[in-house]
């Protein structure tokens, strides 16, 4: 089993400086990157955990050896995606240069960073235990209950998912500013207003009593620092290093709060969380302790999923590709109280991550709240060969996803968002819940809302800023 995981180590890191040679600095934009360096992590993780003796997380080998050989060879497909591809993609920029006004930005952004500010200290504050017991209450209820929600909810959904796009503008606008004021030399300065929406963001997370929405967050946020960056031919390599340290920097404080999280879940006194005392003979380790449990968790999910939750026979996508299927439109499915959707026309299986739980916990089942990998859902749709096959189809489709954004121009949010969403989904492969359900539609109403707002702004907003 060791050996299967050094030589998935071996091939993630050999696929990483590929990738970095390939691309230069813009292997940073490519969806693999987040892929590997969380697979690095992770499997770096399990490691240290069986050296300390942690072998807990571990129920059958021959199903770990199974996982480490998707992940390899999901690395060695990009490999060969990319050997065929980087040269169109040389001294190329990126063609995507939204029409966003900032003003309008700064308008939105603040207004919604203030509703999220009384919300938070109004409803949740930092009671994250208590937070995160509601927010699961609050799901289960819901799953229970069909899915429904009031007009209100929905109608708060669709305008709070502009949160998303401003996100990534705010990543977009900071690495314009950082671009203009280092490599120009302009005195140009960031705004503060542009952290708007990350502060939105982690306020949301810690409302929700999670962790997962602030590494979004920052994926977000350098996605847009990098789509601004890499539309300039010139740009120094000093400076996108020099963004990269800063993205380190925070990665390494959302790896201390990983840890803050696991210790109020556990009782919320250090002395007592058992996610920090099993490191007690390894103090170096200690702040690390929540992020290594969030690196590693997966693995006994994967393992015990594989033998309490596969189907007899494969759905044939019918879980993995269930954000089509279940894609509905949500004011006509509200008014006709049923989903209007390919799942519904056709009666496919609709997956339910709360249901899912709830089901397993009924049959006492072993973690029934972990992630168990999105390789878990592959196979539970194709099988174990079927796996192989999906893992090569889908790295294909990323590649040419990746190389539309650098030849042909766009402006609008909704043209890049098959890249935002491959770049999502790569980042999450370590979880199993995150490509369930009607998952897509945050992402494309959002969008959308960004879209039609952006249109009007010429005529609309123009005519506001008069009268007021």
């Amino acid at each position: 089993m060791e050996i299967y995981a050094y030589t998935t180590l071996l091939i993630l890191i050999l696929c990483f400086l590929i990738q970095l040679k390939y691309y230069g600095v813009k292997c940073f934009l490519h969806p693999s990157i987040l892929f590997l360096l969380i697979w690095i992590l992770s499997v770096i993780s399990f490691i240290i955990y069986i050296n300390v003796g942690l072998i807990y997380i571990i129920f059958d080998q021959s199903l770990i050896e199974e996982l480490f050989g998707y992940v390899s060879f999901t690395a060695l497909c990009f490999i060969l995606a990319s050997t065929f591809s980087y040269k169109k993609l040389k001294n190329k920029p990126v063609l995507w240069t939204p029409k966003f006004d900032e003003e309008l930005f700064k308008i939105i952004s603040t207004v919604i960073l203030l509703y999220s500010l009384i919300f938070f200290f109004i409803g949740s504050g930092f009671d994250i235990v208590k937070n995160r017991e509601q927010m699961v209450g609050n799901e289960q209820w819901t799953a229970l209950h069909a899915g429904s929600i009031s007009y209100l909810q929905m109608i708060s959904s669709l305008l709070f998912g502009l949160s998303l796009p401003m996100l990534i503008l705010s990543g977009y606008f900071i690495g314009k500013t950082y671009y203009l004021r280092y490599n120009q030399k302009l005195k140009i300065n960031i705004k503060i207003y542009y952290f708007y929406p990350f502060i939105n963001a982690a306020l949301n997370t810690i409302a929700a009593g999670g962790r997962a929405g602030i590494f979004s967050s920052i994926l977000f946020l350098m996605m847009g620092i990098l789509l601004a960056l890499f539309k300039y031919s010139d740009v120094s390599t000093k400076i996108i290093y020099k963004i990269l340290r800063y993205g380190l920097i925070i990665f390494i404080s959302f790896s201390v709060f990983t840890t803050y999280v696991n210790v109020l879940r556990e009782g919320g006194e250090v002395s007592y969380a058992r996610s920090v005392v099993r490191w007690d003979y390894y103090p170096a380790l200690k702040p690390f302790s929540g992020l290594l449990q969030y690196l590693t968790d997966h693995y006994p999910g994967y393992q015990l999923r594989r033998v309490d939750s596969i189907p007899p026979e494969p759905r044939l996508g019918q879980t993995s590709l269930s954000g089509f299927t279940m894609f509905s439109v949500p004011v006509v499915s509200q008014l006709l109280g049923t989903p209007i959707s390919i799942q519904a026309a056709f009666n496919l299986y609709a997956p339910n991550t709360i249901l899912r739980g709830l089901e397993l916990k009924k049959a006492n089942a072993l973690w029934t709240n972990t992630t168990g990998t999105v390789y878990i859902l592959l196979y539970e749709d194709f099988g174990y060969w079927g796996t192989f096959i999906a893992i090569f189809i889908f790295v294909i489709i990323t590649q040419w996803i990746f190389n539309s954004i650098f030849l042909k121009k766009r402006t609008s949010f909704l043209s890049i968002l098959p890249f935002i969403l491959i770049y999502y989904l790569w980042s999450q492969t370590i979880f199993s819940h995150v490509i369930l359900g009607n998952w897509m539609s945050g992402f494309i109403y959002s969008f959308l809302i960004a879209d039609i707002i952006s249109s009007y702004k010429k005529v609309s907003f123009k005519r506001i800023k008069i009268n007021v």
